[in-house]
């Protein structure tokens, strides 16, 4: 078996299978300041508009750096609509935060709060955001033109089928990683058809992400 060596101390760093040539590694999470799960819901939102938010991620440390990993948003219909009806959401990112978005329930970092590990450091996110019973105040940033996700559910009326809408965001070891800069953020909102009808739903969130030092990505 070939061996890769430290070139100034002679540690071996890794092996090589002579016959496959295949890399020996024991594959670790990204090393970095600390690794971190939020896992949360909004209340019985009805009768919300299009475009209206509700979640909203942000990042404003300038010597570290939000690496996003998983993401998967839920919308689950609670009352039937009065009629069937479409249902979309959509995750977009953004960027030049300004001011803050408004409303909802904001989760602020703790001394254990959203910690992988208990060692870890607290966490320096700045904003996290998830609505109640009614959407998101948007902030001062500039939106994306297009969305990262998006997805089409369909809602029934009375007596119908209850069908979920998800999006699901999770990051592959060989795709490049969505990374968050000082004051950029992302948001989760409901599409462009809204919630017409007469009905409810409720919405989970689950999301996580690393946190590293800027220089080292």
């Amino acid at each position: 078996m070939a061996k890769i060596e430290d070139g100034a101390s002679g540690a071996i760093l890794a092996g090589v299978d002579a016959g496959s040539r295949a890399l020996r590694v024991s594959p670790r999470p990204l090393d970095g300041f600390g690794h971190y799960r939020f896992a949360g819901a909004t209340g019985i939102l009805a009768a919300v508009p299009a475009n209206s938010e509700i979640f909203q991620f942000r990042w404003t440390d300038a010597q570290a750096v939000g690496l996003l990993q998983f993401l998967r948003i839920r919308c689950t219909q609670v009352a039937a609509f009065s009629a069937p009806q479409e249902l979309s959401m959509e995750l977009i990112a953004s960027t030049g935060f300004v001011a803050a978005g408004t409303g909802g329930t904001q989760w602020l970092p703790t001394a254990q709060s959203f910690k992988k590990r208990s060692i870890m450091p607290q966490s320096r996110v700045n904003e996290l955001r998830v609505a109640t019973t009614a959407a998101l105040g948007p902030g001062t940033r500039n939106l994306a033109p297009t969305p990262l996700l998006c997805h089409f559910g369909w809602a029934g009326g009375a007596g119908q089928a209850v069908i979920d809408t998800t999006l699901d965001l999770t990051s592959s070891s060989v795709e490049y990683p969505f990374v968050l800069h000082q004051n950029e953020g992302i948001a989760v909102r409901f599409g462009q058809t809204g919630m017409g009808a007469v009905g409810t739903v409720r919405i989970s969130v689950e999301m996580a992400w690393a946190e590293l030092a800027a220089s080292s990505i």
